[in-house]
């Protein structure tokens, strides 16, 4: 197979070298660094496509080489993925402080090695083909906003959450939020149905970045490291990447801005979740009453061939008595008896047909009702979560606010 790219592996460990050099030679071309030294000697003339970097080195460790990867011009876009012997969150913190994209355990196996690297570049790509776009927004942010600038932004964002009907258009809303502002960022959604992450540029999540929102969620309510800042809230995470560290008053300003952001964020989350469960009750309702229904009618035909039946059972045997009567030489006091006892059987059939055509009467009213209450649910439920005609977002113009 051919060489899908090329890799360079920086471990003091010839062991551990000749390992991943195996598990990937026959898919990438391969260089080795013993040192931090080497390193960066070969990644800025080689131009690697992934750097895998040991954290523990003598001399520059791998946090160290890794920073001065990522100020170098050359080879500050080389994705770089750490090797650990472990990996706990203070490491990942750190790793992902000083700009790697993602960690590896050195007891991985080849084949989640190679998924790890076929990630990574897939995001690197991605990430690269944007640069150029991204960067020339950076450019031409403004370097400061005004409080009243991001405050009519928040109050936008919160009109415009208010109409979101979906994840995935609240993640929308929230990110243009954030790209109003200048500022990169990722967030997460927590629900009953799982998370959701969205991103404010068009990349995907990285994996790191995942990890940490998880880890963190549910620590305290701002994390600060280094110019990122994560906000947590029950439902709603969200990660930037970007904080003004070199602006301290438009810093505090966003500070004050997010809680208000993401607690509405938040709020919406939690009514988007309850109206999914109430969708999916409802939806077991209206089966349930479609069951119920069927239900009623069978008993409903079953009672009324009932009652078919026992009126003709009744007339035939009245028929019959009348004819076998004279056959039987009984005298006219006999069949006079046999007569009266046969018309008292008849007269309290009668009654119980009529009973029953009371109890139909109530079994087809009850339908009605399941009819009814089936037909007003679906309406509540057309009013309360489909747009109306007349809703539109309200998305065009800023807030301004005097």
């Amino acid at each position: 197979m051919g060489a899908q790219g090329k890799v360079l592996i920086t471990d003091d460990e010839k062991f551990i070298q000749k390992m991943l050099t195996k598990s990937l030679s026959d898919e990438y071309e391969i260089r080795s660094a013993f040192n931090g030294e080497e390193c960066l000697s070969i990644a800025t003339e080689w131009q690697p496509e992934i750097i895998l970097l040991d954290v523990e080195m003598p001399g520059q460790n791998g946090y160290e080489v890794c920073e001065v990867l990522k100020r170098t011009e050359a080879t500050q876009d080389i994705p770089v993925v750490f090797l650990s012997s472990n990996s706990s969150l203070q490491e990942r913190m750190v790793g992902y402080e000083v700009g790697a994209d993602d960690y590896l355990i050195k007891s991985s196996t080849a084949d989640e090695l190679k998924a790890k690297l076929k990630k990574i570049s897939a995001y690197a790509k991605e990430k690269q083909d944007l640069a150029s776009s991204i960067n020339s927004a950076q450019q031409t942010a403004m370097e400061a906003m005004s409080t009243s600038f991001e405050l009519g932004k928040a109050v936008r964002f919160a009109e415009r959450s208010y109409t979101a009907s979906s994840y995935d258009l609240l993640g929308e809303y929230l990110m243009d939020f954030m790209r109003d502002l200048k500022l990169s960022a990722v967030t997460m959604f927590t629900c009953r149905q799982g998370e959701f992450y969205y991103s404010s540029s068009s990349t995907e999540v990285a994996p790191l970045e995942i990890e940490l929102m998880q880890m963190l969620h549910s620590g305290q309510r701002f994390v600060d490291f280094g110019c990122r800042t994560q906000v947590n809230y029950p439902n709603v995470t969200l990660l930037i990447k970007n904080m003004p560290l070199e602006d301290r008053p438009h810093y505090g300003r966003l500070k004050d801005t997010f809680p208000f952001v993401l607690g509405t964020a938040d709020a919406k989350v939690k009514m988007l979740d309850a109206e999914g469960i109430f969708k999916q009750q409802s939806e077991k309702f209206s089966l349930s009453i479609g069951k119920t229904k069927e239900i009623l009618l069978g008993l409903q035909n079953n009672f009324q061939n009932n009652l078919n039946g026992v009126s003709a059972a009744v007339t035939e045997l009245v028929s019959s008595m009348s004819i076998e009567l004279g056959r039987m030489g009984l005298d006219e006091d006999q069949e006079q008896f046999v007569f009266s006892k046969v018309e008292d059987v008849s007269e309290k059939l009668h009654v119980c047909l009529e009973e029953n055509e009371g109890i139909e009467k109530n079994l087809k009213t009850i339908v009605s009702i399941l009819e009814h209450l089936s037909k007003e649910q679906n309406r509540i439920i057309r009013m309360v979560f489909l747009p109306r005609e007349n809703e539109v977002d309200i998305g065009g113009d800023d807030v301004e606010l005097f």
